[in-house]
């Protein structure tokens, strides 16, 4: 399988060539990888694309394997041709914290989008939707349900 991201702003499609793809199936794509271009917060993580929710769970790590935070970006997937999965990013993004403490971003990115017509109504109002979705997940304490695809995926114990 081949993955790419896309991002709007600012404008780029990668394909994330070195992501280990654990599973793959109508529901989930789990990947594990290392940062292509590291930073001093975070250097490698494990990521959950929820198919048919819309977004994507993320568990970010620092050097020694350090546990920073879990970061869950709105996305849209397509697959362009047979075998390939593109994860478009909607700018949309929430971070969860081992205390469980959650901050929503870049609501004002979303805005800039749509005021600049990089993203439309329709894919506007999905990504809404899928923020909606993701945040009554974590507001119910359900939030492990989640995290339960790239927890320990680093030989890590669990942080929810």
């Amino acid at each position: 399988m081949r993955l790419f991201r896309k991002r709007l702003m600012p404008e780029e499609v990668m394909e994330l060539r070195d992501d280990e793809v654990l599973r793959a199936d109508e529901d989930v794509i789990v990947t594990r990888w290392f940062t292509p271009n590291p930073k001093p917060e975070f250097t490698h993580g494990a990521s959950c694309c929820f198919r048919k929710e819309g977004y994507k769970v993320s568990k970010m790590f620092g050097e020694g394997n350090a546990f920073r935070y879990y970061y869950c970006d709105i996305v849209e997937l397509s697959e362009p041709e047979a075998g390939s999965v593109v994860c478009e990013d909607l700018l949309l993004d929430v971070v969860v914290y081992a205390d469980g403490t959650s901050h929503v971003l870049d609501l004002d990115e979303a805005v800039s989008a749509y005021r600049e017509g990089i993203i439309g109504t329709e894919q506007l109002l999905r990504a809404l939707d899928a923020l909606d979705r993701l945040l009554k997940v974590i507001y119910a304490g359900r939030f492990g349900e989640l995290t339960g695809y790239v927890d320990g995926l680093w030989g890590e114990e669990s942080d929810t």
